[in-house]
């Protein structure tokens, strides 16, 4: 999301620059875009990690009260199933940005929906 914006300012500033300021613009930007990058990274790092810890807690809440066949599936497959099995709700919008992900999270319509959704949704209330 970042970088598309980065590179469109980027570019006017260097349009925009003559002469003098020119080269200490670029001086600049040479120093600016390795140290932005590396610090893109890390926080792609951090983010990815973050997530992953995320992942686990909610894993480890939802899987003993799933049936033990589908505590193998992937987290985004087990919370479409919870959501389907809702009472009351008739459907269920997902994000479906490749085939391959329409495919995969289409695998839950085939599955008999949980008989209890309530449990589940109250391991994942947060505390307080």
């Amino acid at each position: 999301m970042v970088a598309p914006h980065l590179n469109q300012v980027l570019r006017a500033l260097s349009q925009h620059f003559t002469g003098e300021m020119a080269e200490q613009w670029n001086t600049w930007r040479e120093r600016y875009i390795p140290a932005l990058l590396l610090l893109l990274r890390e926080m792609r790092r951090e983010s990815t990690e973050k997530s992953r810890t995320r992942a686990a807690a909610i894993e480890k809440a939802v899987n003993p009260l799933l049936p033990e066949p589908r505590r193998q599936a992937s987290l985004s497959r087990k919370a479409l199933w919870v959501l389907a099995s809702t009472p009351g709700v008739t459907c269920v919008l997902n994000g479906a940005r490749t085939a391959a992900y329409v495919d995969d999270s289409s695998a839950v319509l085939q599955w008999e929906p949980l008989a209890e959704v309530q449990p589940i949704y109250a391991a994942l209330r947060p505390a307080g």
